[in-house]
C-alpha cells in the first residue's frame, strides 16, 4: 500500500486595525506597531487597543460596536475583518464638552499639531492648548495676538490658565508656564494699556505685591531690556520694577519714582536694591540703588536723591534719625568747589557738605550750621567743614578750613573763630 504526504494549510484571513492615532496594538499573541495581521479564519482574536495612543490622546471606543472596552474578542469570518479604535485628544475632548468654549473660539482651522510636546489646535477665534503638566487652557483675541508676536509657546511656554478677568478694574489676562529664557509668564490685558507681556523674576516680584490689585497696580509696558543692557524692566502705572542678576528685582513707585525717572532711571546711580521701604520712624519712605545713592521721601519734604561721600556720612550719623530728611538733592556750590544735601530734623535745620578733592563730607547741624550760613557758607573765612559736629567740655564743635564754631551749651552763645 502507497504512502502519500500532505501538508494542511489552514485558511487564512487578515485582520486590520484603523484608526486616526497611532498607537501600539496587542493583536493574539503578537505584538507591534503593524496594524494588520494574517491569522486563520474561523479563529477567537483577541484584540487589545492601548489607552493612550502615541500622541497622548485617549481611547474612546471602538467604532464597528461602540464598545467602550478596550479589549474585544472576535472570530475570524472568510473575508477578513477590518475594526476601528477611536481615541479623542484631551483637546478634542474639552471642545465637544464645553459648548460656550465651542461658541467663543468657533470652528477649528487646523488640525492638532506637536511641537516638542506642546499640543496646540488653532480656532477660527482663538487656540487650545495642552500639556500633561497645564492641561487644556484657552487663548483668544489681543492676548493670543501678543503671544503670537512674541513667539508663542517657543517663548512663553503653554498657557496655563485660561483667559480671565484681572482682581481689579477691567483687566484680563493669561498665564504661561514660561520657555526656556523666560521663565513663568503673564501677558495682560486693558483697553487703555493693550496687552503687554511680563515674566521672570520681575512677574515674580509683581505677584508678590498683589499683582494688579496690589500696591503696583497692572503692567502698561512691555518687558523691556534698559539701554545699557544689564537690566530689565517693566512698567506699571505709577510704579516700576527694575531687575539686574546682581541686585534682583525691585520696585519704585510714587514720588520717589518720579525724582528717580527725572534724574535719569538708572543712569544716574544705578538700580534698585530694595523696594520702596517705610523708614524707622514710620515718617518716610526710601529706596536704596547700586551706586551709592538713595532717595528718601515725607508728605513735609517729598522727594530728594542722596549719594556717593555725602551719603555715606549720612549713613554714619544715623539716616534720618541723625540729620533728619534731605530737602535738595546733592548740589553743587557756586563755583563747582563742592557739592551738599540740606536736611531737616523737628524744625531744624542740617547740611552735609564735601569740598572738591576730598576724601570725606562733614556735617553742619543746627545753630552752628545757622551762624555759618549767616556769614556765607563755605564762601566765608571759615571755607569748608573739616569736621563733624562734635562734643566740648562747653558744648559743642564744628572745625572749618579756617577756623571754627563753637555752641555754649550753658548760655547758649555761638561764636566763630579762626585757628
Amino acid at each position: 500500500m502507497g504512502r502519500a504526504r500532505y501538508v494542511a494549510l489552514p485558511r487564512l484571513a487578515r485582520v486590520w486595525i484603523a484608526g486616526w492615532r497611532e498607537a501600539r496594538f496587542d493583536v493574539g499573541r503578537g505584538q507591534g506597531q503593524a496594524l494588520n495581521r494574517l491569522v486563520t479564519v474561523g479563529s477567537l482574536v483577541s484584540v487589545t487597543a492601548p489607552s493612550t495612543a502615541f500622541d497622548g490622546a485617549q481611547f474612546t471606543r471602538w467604532a464597528d460596536n461602540s464598545s467602550t472596552s478596550p479589549e474585544r474578542q472576535f472570530l475570524v469570518p472568510p473575508a477578513g475583518m477590518q475594526v476601528r479604535a477611536d481615541y479623542q485628544s484631551a483637546i478634542e475632548k474639552r471642545y465637544t464638552e464645553d459648548a460656550d468654549l465651542r461658541a467663543k473660539l468657533g470652528a477649528a482651522t487646523g488640525i492638532e499639531i506637536i511641537e516638542d510636546g506642546v499640543h496646540w489646535q488653532p480656532y477660527a477665534n482663538g487656540r487650545l492648548y495642552w500639556t500633561p503638566r497645564t492641561g487644556v487652557t484657552a487663548i483668544s483675541g489681543r492676548i493670543l495676538e501678543k503671544y503670537v508676536a512674541l513667539g508663542a509657546h517657543a517663548f512663553l511656554g503653554a498657557p496655563s490658565t485660561d483667559e480671565s478677568p484681572g482682581k481689579a478694574g477691567d483687566g484680563r489676562f493669561n498665564h504661561f508656564e514660561g520657555g526656556p529664557a523666560t521663565g513663568a509668564g503673564t501677558i495682560y490685558w486693558t483697553p487703555a494699556s493693550g496687552a503687554v507681556a511680563i515674566y521672570g523674576p520681575i512677574r515674580d516680584k509683581w505677584l508678590e505685591t498683589g499683582a494688579e490689585a496690589g500696591l503696583l497696580g497692572h503692567p502698561i509696558t512691555d518687558q523691556a531690556t534698559t539701554p545699557d543692557g544689564t537690566g530689565r524692566y517693566s512698567h506699571f502705572a505709577g510704579s516700576s520694577i527694575y531687575w539686574t542678576a546682581a541686585t534682583g528685582a525691585h520696585y519704585v513707585k510714587g514720588e520717589i519714582r518720579d525724582k528717580w525717572r527725572a534724574l535719569g532711571w538708572e543712569r544716574f546711580f544705578g538700580y534698585p536694591t530694595t523696594d520702596e521701604s517705610g523708614a524707622p520712624d514710620g515718617v518716610g519712605r526710601y529706596n536704596h540703588f547700586s551706586q551709592a545713592g538713595s532717595i528718601y521721601w515725607t508728605p513735609s519734604t517729598g522727594a530728594y536723591e542722596v549719594h556717593g561721600l555725602i551719603r555715606a556720612r549720612w549713613s554714619a550719623v544715623g539716616w534720618e534719625n541723625g540729620l533728619g530728611y534731605p530737602t535738595t538733592d546733592e548740589t553743587w556750590t557756586p563755583g563747582n568747589t563742592g557739592k551738599y544735601n540740606h536736611f531737616v530734623q523737628d524744625g531744624f535745620g542740617h547740611s552735609i557738605y564735601w569740598r572738591a578733592g576730598a576724601g570725606e563730607a562733614w556735617e553742619v547741624k543746627g545753630l552752628i550750621r545757622q551762624r555759618w550760613r549767616e556769614l556765607g557758607w563755605q564762601t566765608s573765612y571759615l571755607g569748608f567743614p573739616v569736621s563733624g559736629e562734635y562734643t566740648t567740655t562747653t558744648g559743642k564743635r564744628s572745625d572749618f578750613q579756617y577756623g571754627y564754631i563753637t555752641y555754649n551749651g550753658t548760655t547758649g552763645a555761638v561764636e566763630d573763630r579762626r585757628y
